[in-house]
């Protein structure tokens, strides 16, 4: 029997097929990215931010499964892997 990492053991739980380790993983990230970009830029609307941190968090997950070769289902309905995965 084979004993789990720590990764493992933390991309278990999952919330619509995706680690709730991720989800918690990404949602921090755009949170604390969103509150520098906000220092940095005072008079932009929160709202604003957040949408484009979000869609350029997204823009660089995807580029980094397309770098590492990781087949996801996005990436099979974006023609960047060939097979449906599970």
């Amino acid at each position: 029997m084979s004993e789990k990492n720590i990764i493992e053991i933390l991309r278990t739980p999952r919330i619509f097929d995706m680690a709730l380790f991720d989800w918690f993983f990404v949602l921090l990230c755009v949170y604390y990215i969103s509150n520098y970009v906000q220092k940095l830029y005072p008079n932009m609307k929160r709202n604003n931010i957040d949408i484009i941190v979000l869609l350029f968090i997204t823009l660089l997950g995807i580029y980094t499964h397309k770098i590492f070769n990781i087949d996801t289902k996005l990436g099979f309905y974006l023609n960047l892997n060939k097979d449906l995965i599970r």
